[in-house]
């Protein structure tokens, strides 16, 4: 309820940006994509996890994530 209320009062962020973003506890604040990866405590785990989607979508990961050719790099 804590972040549904922090979005509800803060009128600077509409329904659109805030889909797409990611509430940071510490900070107390909403990050996007860009922030997340710039991060010193989310950067790790965001460029490991987008890695893989990145390649899933492409033509895999190696062996160990199959791709599914729905974008060509």
């Amino acid at each position: 309820m804590e972040l549904a209320q922090a979005i509800l009062d803060d009128e600077t962020h509409n329904t659109k940006e805030v889909a797409c973003e990611i509430f940071d506890e510490e900070s107390g604040k909403l990050l996007k994509y860009r922030q997340l990866l710039a991060h010193p405590m989310h950067r790790e785990i965001w460029m490991h996890s987008s890695a893989n989607e990145f390649g899933r979508l492409a033509q895999g990961v190696g062996g160990r994530i199959k791709g599914t050719d729905t974008k060509f790099f």
